[in-house]
């Protein structure tokens, strides 16, 4: 029983920093403590990459959203650095964060998935 969750933990790593472009092992603990908008962009990329209808997009919107991703998550990693900077989103990523949230339930209200 125990190789078998080894295992599958394993394999729950390897997903999660396939999916998400971030090591689970650096990350798994400052993720507890991310903002609401952090792990809002967190589970709008495993939603768009895992789930129909946003599966289904285009390869260039989902790239837009992957590199806004990329650029709030940089971001706040960057500010863990810092114990004593508390991460919030500046006006520039508040509009990354804005376009990702909006495109998000447009593509969603197509098919009613949202």
């Amino acid at each position: 029983m125990e190789n078998e969750d080894s295992l599958k933990a394993s394999r729950w790593k390897r997903a999660f920093s396939r999916l998400y472009s971030l090591d689970y092992t650096d990350f798994h603990l400052p993720l507890i403590y991310a903002t609401p908008e952090v792990i809002k962009v967190c589970d709008i990329l495993a939603t768009i990459l895992l789930v129909r209808p946003w599966k289904l997009e285009s390869s260039n919107s989902k790239e837009m959203i992957r590199n806004r991703y990329q650029k709030i998550l940089q971001t706040w990693s960057k500010s863990l650095a810092d114990i004593d900077n508390d991460f919030s989103l500046s006006p520039e990523l508040q509009s990354e964060y804005e376009h990702i949230t909006d495109w998000y339930r447009r593509v969603g209200s197509k098919d009613g998935a949202t």
